[in-house]
């Protein structure tokens, strides 16, 4: 599912309207979301973890 996973993830950001969404480094690490999150998990650090095991490698654009 790693695999997988990675794949959706490149689309974020990259496939325009046809897949909506951010990448998990958008994160400011303000820590509004904390006081939010009613299993008191660290999102910032959630997020991290998440971009740095999906990302992968960086891939060019088919129309650039």
């Amino acid at each position: 599912m790693i695999e997988f996973g990675k794949y959706r993830y490149q689309m974020f950001e990259n496939a325009g309207h046809w897949f909506p969404g951010n990448k998990a480094n958008r994160c400011h690490n303000c820590g509004d979301c904390l006081p939010r999150c009613p299993e008191k998990l660290d999102i910032p650090t959630l997020l991290k973890e998440t971009h740095e095991l999906l990302k992968g490698t960086e891939r060019k654009r088919l129309w650039e």
